[in-house]
């Protein structure tokens, strides 16, 4: 089925997936030849590698122009006492350093070399520089750091390291403090919650972490409270920032691209009951008086202002594509509104609980990114997971093995489980509205996700 959908790709993608992953490269005699040459004098070439690199560095360390230098070798970093105990000899010829007069003053400075090359890999015969800011990081919010770093002494915080990790709807930014800990400091988007709202979600997460859900850890800043303002240079707009602790792990969508079908099916049997724990859990809970959170009902998902903007106004659209569109957003609407919320299917929900927004780390299981959170059915819940699972072989088996572990922690009445197919059909709708007003993330997924849409509208009868 593969060979036919996708020719020779196919093929080569299996041989590099599972040849690759299960038996390892094979090297060819040339390459073990220079290894093994260049390894019979690699312990007098790396002596002079670190006698060299501690010049720089120390060098570095002591010039104006710089403001600093990170490296195990230097007293004042926070692994010298660790590297000293393990690599009594030196450590590696890999550092870092910060030029005063911010990224100008880098490429300035890279642009003067003679001696390094201007080059991003690591290990080389070669001295090489690179320059993160004007080249790998180069859309890194200037604005969005000077924020963070402003903000950081709310929560007795002096950062070390600040990058921008991740832009969407709102920044997240992950921070080393000068302490050594990791902390994301999240800048939320204006105007697109409030503040009542913000601590509606903390005050969900936090009973969500008292019922054994992995979430993320908040920190209070030093006033007691979740979130503090913090102006934005760039736009002048006002951010809420909040912190919480850094999470280890690896997204579970990385675990499924690779997986075989056995494990993959474990693993979205455990995405299953993990959500059907959730919603379960939120059913029964009622929110405290002043919670407020958007709502994903007929309205939100497919009324005339929809919570992720309006479907039916994306230019791919033809003039009888929009005309179709519009009457699939009104026969949604009557088919959602007549569903109504009276099968004990409708409560607080994650609404974006799918396999990029769970962290695995060894047996702990955390869900991150609560931004979309509201009142919603679980059957959208569980159609947001289904519409992000990758489409291979054996599709069919991972969709019924999620559905069989969310039945067994959540039995809701089949009429719930009769609406999953629906609300794929408008989670789809609903995300060519959020790339519409979202188009840094690629207008090229527009077209691919209306063609889509069809498809499943016709199977479905709508």
């Amino acid at each position: 089925m593969l060979f036919r959908s996708f020719g020779p790709a196919a093929f080569v993608s299996r041989a590099r997936k599972e040849g690759l992953r299960d038996f390892g490269a094979c090297q060819s005699p040339t390459s073990a030849f220079y290894i093994l040459q260049g390894m019979e004098t690699l312990g007098v070439r790396m002596e002079k590698h670190v006698a060299n690199t501690r010049a720089v560095v120390e060098f570095l360390d002591n010039h104006d122009a710089v403001a600093g230098v990170a490296h195990p070798d230097l007293p004042g970093h926070t692994d010298h006492a660790l590297a000293s105990d393990l690599y009594p000899k030196g450590t590696s010829a890999v550092f870092t350093f910060e030029i005063r007069g911010g990224r100008e003053a880098g490429i300035a400075f890279v642009n003067g070399l003679n001696l390094f090359s201007h080059l991003a890999n690591v290990g080389d015969a070669k001295s090489l520089v690179i320059h993160p800011a004007s080249t790998t990081h180069f859309r890194m919010d200037e604005a969005a750091l000077a924020a963070t770093r402003e903000v950081l002494p709310h929560w007795g915080l002096e950062a070390a390291t600040v990058e921008v990790f991740s832009r969407s709807e709102n920044v997240v930014l992950k921070v080393v403090s000068a302490a050594g800990e990791t902390v994301a400091v999240r800048l939320h988007r204006p105007g697109y919650h409030s503040l009542p709202e913000l601590k509606s979600e903390q005050i969900w997460t936090q009973f969500l972490d008292g019922s054994g859900i992995g979430v993320p850890h908040a920190r209070r800043a030093l006033t007691g409270e979740f979130y503090v303002p913090v102006q934005v240079a760039d736009t002048g707009d006002e951010r809420q920032a909040g912190i919480v602790d850094w999470l280890p792990g690896v997204q579970a969508a990385h675990h499924l691209a690779d997986a075989s079908l056995p494990a993959a099916i474990e693993r979205v049997s455990q995405l299953g009951t993990l959500t059907g724990k959730i919603d379960r859990l939120s059913a029964a809970w009622t929110p405290p008086a002043g919670f407020v959170r958007h709502h994903l009902d007929a309205d939100g998902l497919m009324g005339a202002a929809p919570f992720w903007g309006p479907f039916w106004d994306v230019p791919e659209l033809s003039v009888d594509e929009r005309a179709r569109v519009i009457d699939l957003r009104d026969a949604l609407h009557a088919r959602l509104a007549a569903h109504g919320k009276r099968h004990g299917d409708y409560s607080v929900i994650h609404a974006d609980l799918h396999a990029h927004n769970v962290l695995i780390d060894g047996e702990h299981v955390t869900v991150i990114d609560f931004d979309d959170a509201g009142f919603g059915w679980h059957g959208y819940e569980i159609a947001v997971a289904l519409s992000a699972f990758p489409q291979r072989e054996g599709r069919d088996a991972m969709d019924a093995a999620y559905l069989d572990a969310y039945r067994i922690e959540n039995p809701l009445p089949e009429v719930a489980f009769g609406m999953v197919p629906t609300f794929r059909l408008v989670r789809m709708l609903a995300s060519v509205g959020w790339v519409h007003e979202r188009p840094e993330h690629g207008r090229n997924q527009i077209r691919p996700m209306l063609d889509a849409a069809f498809r499943l509208a016709e199977e479905l009868g709508y």
